[in-house]
């Protein structure tokens, strides 16, 4: 199984980028796996900006003008010269959707790839074929050419942690002191909506960065807070063992039951398991489940 199979990168990044950008919640419209038509084209995130002259103090969100389609790869994905077309093609079709004629300016559309580390290789591309990079603010790269859509390219190790302390998290190189600063971040959260986009984000830099947890689990000062955190995790663990158990012990009482009636009445198995009113199919998964606990 894939890491991108086991780890849920890209709804960890879309709330990441609604906590970046939360201070601007009552003029944008987040459309998570946007889709474009009914085939199965998304869009990882659109977000609209419902006042036109607003600004966006966040440095991600300088760019934005009224419609904004964000894609993200994971660590694992690449970002490479065809993504870059993939979603420049998105980004024409949004555009030919409009409801009237005119009502999308193409200088109204923006595009931004997220990625944990520099696509170098797309980089070299732009700038081969007259494409103007700027390195607008630490970690966002502004891609410039006539005719094209306002594109940026955010490259999440290089942002300043102290201002973009979510998206800097979404990596499979978390330090155990940005573990550490994570865990303090999310609980200087006040709203359930807050947390709850929070804990999307902590459970994807759990699996990804264990050992670094494991470091900060061992800090008395910081234990009781990561488990506060993982106590869904210790719930949901403790519900399936104990459903586990609960299951053994009803097969278990199933096998008992048909042996004995096998055995005092001379019986066979299914006229043991017809006297007892238990299918014998039901006799087999017992015995199989049992095996398997072994």
């Amino acid at each position: 199984m894939s890491e991108k199979d086991i780890i849920q990168w890209h709804p960890a990044f879309c709330s990441a980028v609604r906590l970046e950008l939360k201070d601007h919640c009552d003029i944008l419209t987040f459309e998570q796996e946007y889709n474009l038509n009914q085939k199965p084209l998304q869009v990882d995130l659109l977000i609209i900006k419902m006042e036109k002259h607003a600004v966006i103090k966040n440095d991600i969100g300088r760019i934005f003008r009224g419609h904004n389609i964000m894609e993200y790869k994971s660590p694992s994905d690449s970002l490479d010269i065809d993504t870059y077309f993939k979603v420049l093609g998105y980004a024409c079709l949004y555009k030919s959707y409009e409801r009237s004629i005119g009502s999308i300016r193409p200088d109204d559309i923006t595009i931004s790839f997220v990625r944990d580390i520099s696509p170098a290789r797309l980089m070299r591309w732009f700038q081969e074929n007259g494409y103007t990079i700027t390195q607008q603010y630490s970690g966002i790269y502004y891609i410039q050419k006539d005719n094209f859509f306002q594109t940026q390219i955010i490259v999440t190790c290089e942002l300043n942690p102290a201002n973009h302390k979510w998206l800097s998290k979404l990596t499979n190189r978390l330090s155990p002191v940005s573990a550490s600063e994570l865990i303090t971040d999310i609980h200087s959260l006040s709203t359930k909506y807050d947390k709850d986009l929070a804990d999307s984000l902590f459970q994807v830099a759990l699996k990804a960065n264990p050992a670094s947890f494991y470091i900060v689990k061992e800090d008395s000062d910081m234990c009781e807070a990561l488990m506060e955190l993982m106590k869904p995790e210790f719930d949901a663990a403790l519900s399936k063992a104990v459903a586990e158990n609960t299951q053994q012990v009803n097969a278990e009482n199933t096998i008992k039951s048909i042996d004995n009636v096998i055995h005092n009445l001379h019986v066979s198995l299914k006229e043991a398991c017809t006297i007892l009113g238990i299918e014998e199919k039901d006799y087999y998964s017992a015995k199989e489940l049992l095996q398997v606990k072994q």
